[in-house]
């Protein structure tokens, strides 16, 4: 299917006519203030409109005291990244040696970002979440709707679900080794 974009803005008319009722959005606008303008949601299949909070996360950053889960200032932690998202939580390449607790959200947890978030390759930009023998490290507690995708998860330590546990939630996993 081929999209048309009689203005030329980059945004094909469905998708604006779809999410705005007309073609007058601009692509470098952000109606929903998730810090994405709506070239970059059209171009990640998310929702302009939605008011998510979408957060970045690389452990390359940790020290960095303007660290605000911006893509310019990304979280050091994937929890921290939990804490402040609303929506997804894109993580950078990197072993991150900590437990991560979804409690009572719809979260996406998306890995294998490279540096600067312009290239998802899991693959390529392995990211790691790592319970270092003491942890479990991934739970998503009372959390519906639930993505964890692009991640190894590795040497987690409970009696159940030692590398993911799901309590009460609905989560799809994929892409991951676990």
């Amino acid at each position: 299917v081929i999209s048309v974009d009689v203005d030329g803005d980059g945004l094909p008319d469905d998708w604006e006519v779809e999410h705005f009722g007309d073609t007058s959005a601009e692509p470098g606008d952000d109606l929903d203030g998730d810090s994405l303008t709506n070239l970059q949601e059209y171009e990640k299949g998310t929702d302009p409109n939605a008011g998510g909070r979408i957060v970045y996360v690389s452990i390359a950053n940790a020290g960095d005291p303007l660290a605000d889960g911006s893509l310019a200032h990304p979280f050091a932690s994937i929890q921290q990244g939990v804490g402040a998202a609303t929506e997804q939580v894109m993580v950078a390449q990197g072993i991150y040696r900590e437990a991560v607790t979804v409690f009572g959200k719809s979260l996406q947890l998306l890995g294998g970002y490279d540096a600067t978030f312009a290239e998802r390759d899991p693959e390529t930009h392995p990211t790691t979440i790592d319970g270092e023998r003491l942890v479990r490290p991934v739970t998503f507690a009372t959390a519906d709707d639930g993505l964890l995708d692009g991640f190894t998860i590795t040497n987690g330590n409970a009696s159940e679900g030692g590398g993911v546990h799901c309590y009460r939630s609905t989560l799809t996993i994929s892409n991951c080794a676990i």
